[in-house]
């Protein structure tokens, strides 16, 4: 028609389906007016082309059930494909591609459908209306392609979106803003671009259902709503660029996140740049049901809650963080039960903000935390109130490593064959700092593990161990950079535990004690004490006693106060007492005692 306006009124093929059917497919910039092709059937049986590339304006209202092919076209620079009323356009199984121009829906539309069956579907801009943000998107296809849906501008031109194909391609940003908001994705999701969905406006809850992988960003903003993706995430041999879901520390984005696959596998990572979930103001649960979670960047993850559910996790970086951070309030991460917790981050640091608790039923579990970098943990086993019961072994590899709670372990329980002899250890391998006051208790019933340092222990706060029959081991200085307020090894009121101790170096140093207030090591249950070093200065803060106590029988036939230095060994306090109670003292040979105590009492059972 050139430059004149085509319009048919009634729907093309109602009564009988046509063949094929072309209107200013070759040109014209005429305005395009239809009512329909087809209804309950299809209303041509041939390839369909409608508009072209200079069409001033393609309006569609009605059902567009066509036989074949079908290409929607408009003048590229505007919205110039519009839909006036509720409006299905579908196919059976053949492609649908709106090839050029934008689609703009009216205000007050609610419905508008696009199905290409077993076809592809390849979609432009889909714009609507803000003033009453009523429009629901149903999208489903074969291959389907969007590009972006609504504005950032005006964040509430659609309501909700549902898009399902057996493989999703989006490229663009979708935006909602109704009542019922929600975006559903079903299918294998491609990234083609940089992809932002945003349901902000009302809260609504953001499902991918599928896979997501390709080479670009990919940000989620729910605010109160929930986030999830169900499938893996950047698997396939392309890794996202970066991955953000819910990371806007705004007033009101408080909804949770739920990942129930994999970010990656063990051998390849899923994201190659950054890794966010949560904000400091989510409230929601941070749900993560994988057990791969590898990624180049750092991984940040911030929540109200974390609920690790599948077995034996791992999270791993490429020299990077990893850190569960405190939403805006809670930040305990539960393990699923008999599901073991790896961390390997290289040279990036690991925080937890929260505790790390098991959960009932079965085996306690493990917790590996392992970094040449700096390590910062809270309760492990232990909520701040209880213990759980539920974790075994720790082991935690750091740089330095900051405790802050309790850590309390179990056997292994379960009806295996080692659930009775699976003892829950405590195996440190770095410099320990103590955040606040930290108890490591290993010896519940059944327990009795071991609990060992393989470095220094400082930072002026106060430490309780207890180990049951389990051994304790110090190997570096305690207290010679920043001195402990106080320090308690198995001799906390009516503690009974047995586990030899032994510190293999010193107690503070020549210029300050180690610990300012009181120490007590050992009890009268206590096989042996062990003490390696040179020097113990203690009670640094005045009128600190000091008080070593170990089982009287004298297991070895001796003493049971080792000193196995075989240079001069020296006890020293600021005006409080230093007592040997209920075992005599054994010096190594050739090593001569001092014990110094200012105006405190000196207690010494006997020396040997």
């Amino acid at each position: 028609s050139g430059a004149g306006a085509i319009t048919v009124s009634g729907a093309i093929g109602n009564l009988a389906a046509i063949g094929t059917i072309d209107i200013n497919n070759s040109g014209g910039a005429g305005t395009i007016t239809l009512a329909g092709i087809g209804d309950s059937a299809a209303g041509n049986s041939g390839t369909v082309d409608i508009g072209n590339t200079a069409t001033a304006d393609l309006n569609l209202a009605g059902t567009f059930f066509t036989g074949g092919a079908t290409t929607y076209q408009a003048d590229a620079t505007g919205k110039d494909i519009d839909i006036t009323a509720n409006t299905t356009i579908k196919t059976s199984a053949s492609d649908i591609t709106f090839q050029t121009g934008e689609i703009d829906i009216t205000d007050g539309v609610t419905s508008v459908t696009i199905n290409s069956g077993s076809g592809d579907l390849t979609l432009v801009n889909i714009h609507g209306d803000e003033t009453t943000a009523t429009t629901d998107l149903d999208i489903d296809g074969e291959a389907v392609a969007v590009k972006d849906i609504g504005l950032s501008t005006a964040k509430s031109e659609i309501n909700g979106v549902n898009i399902t194909g057996t493989t999703v391609n989006l490229n663009g940003d979708i935006y909602t803003g109704g009542t019922g908001n929600t975006v559903e994705i079903t299918g294998a999701v491609t990234l083609g671009g940089g992809t932002l969905i945003d349901t902000t406006t009302s809260g609504g809850a953001v499902t991918i259902t599928g896979a997501v992988t390709g080479a670009q960003d990919l940000d989620i903003l729910s605010g109160s709503g929930l986030a999830t993706i169900t499938g893996n995430i950047g698997t396939g041999g392309t890794p996202l660029a970066s991955l953000d879901i819910n990371n806007s520390n705004t007033a009101g984005h408080t909804g949770g996140v739920t990942l129930g696959g994999n970010i990656g596998t063990d051998a390849a990572v899923g994201v190659s740049g950054a890794t966010r979930l949560g904000n400091p103001k989510t409230t929601g649960t941070i749900t993560l049901s994988g057990v791969e979670y590898k990624t180049t960047g750092a991984q940040t993850f911030t929540g109200g809650a974390f609920a690790l559910g599948g077995a034996n996790v791992t999270f791993a970086t490429t020299n990077t963080a990893v850190e569960f951070a405190v939403g805006a309030s809670g930040g305990d991460v539960t393990l699923a039960d008999a599901a073991n917790l790896t961390v390997n981050s290289g040279s990036g640091a690991i925080t937890f903000g929260g505790n790390i608790l098991g959960t009932d039923g079965g085996e306690s579990t493990d917790v590996v935390l392992n970094a040449s970098g700096a390590v910062s943990v809270k309760g492990i086993g232990h909520d701040g109130s209880a213990a759980d019961g539920n974790i075994n072994d720790v082991t935690i590899d750091g740089s330095t490593i900051t405790l802050n709670g309790t850590i309390a372990t179990a056997v292994l329980g379960g009806s295996g064959g080692n659930a009775s002899t699976d003892l829950g250890v405590v195996d440190l391998n770095g410099a320990v700092a103590l955040g606040g006051a930290t108890t490591i208790d290993t010896s519940a019933t059944g327990n009795n593990g071991a609990i060992d340092f393989n470095s220094t222990i400082d930072n002026g706060q106060a430490l309780v161990l207890k180990s049951g029959s389990g051994a304790v081991t110090v190997t570096g200085k305690i207290g010679a950079g920043t001195a402990l307020s106080a320090l308690t090894i198995n001799a906390s009121d009516s503690d009974t535990s047995s586990g030899t101790i032994t510190l293999s170096n010193d107690i503070g140093d020549t210029v300050a004690a180690g610990v300012t207030g009181i120490t007590k090591i050992g009890n009268t249950a206590t096989d042996e004490i062990v003490l390696a070093g040179t020097l113990y200065r203690t009670g640094g803060a005045g009128n600190a006693a000091t008080t070593y106590t170990a089982d009287s029988s004298n297991a070895d036939g001796d003493g049971n106060f080792d000193l196995t230095a075989t240079t001069d060994v020296k006890f020293q306090t600021t005006d409080a007492a230093i007592t040997f109670a209920t075992a005599a003292i054994e010096l190594a040979d050739g090593a001569d005692l001092t014990v110094t105590s200012g105006s405190g009492n000196i207690a010494v059972q006997g020396i040997v």
